[in-house]
């Protein structure tokens, strides 16, 4: 169980870098700071090979092994979730105004 936890603390790390440089990069496109297609620039530069697997690997060590913190998983994804639909919108409206 040991290794399994080490393998989640890992994939877990892996997970939140790369969440988080996703949305560190994507607060100055909101800011009106930077385009969109700087911020994929910025997201390129700072994109890392998945070493542990990451949120696939996260996921599946919690619904094996440690299924007692599945609703902090579920709660994480959900956040990831929004953040995703948010980001999606902004972009759906800037690809409209480009569009026209």
């Amino acid at each position: 169980m040991r290794k399994k936890a080490e393998e989640l603390y890992l994939a877990t790390d892996e997970f939140g870098r790369d969440f988080g440089s996703h949305m560190v990069t994507f607060l100055p496109v909101l800011e009106g700071s930077i385009d969109y297609n700087q911020m994929l620039d910025l997201q390129r530069q700072t994109h890392t090979k998945k070493l542990h697997g990451g949120a696939e690997t996260m996921e599946m060590l919690v619904r094996i092994y440690f299924p007692e913190v599945e609703g902090e998983l579920d709660r994480l994804f959900a956040v990831r979730d929004e953040f995703s639909k948010i980001r999606s919108a902004h972009i759906g409206r800037l690809q409209g105004g480009l569009q026209r």
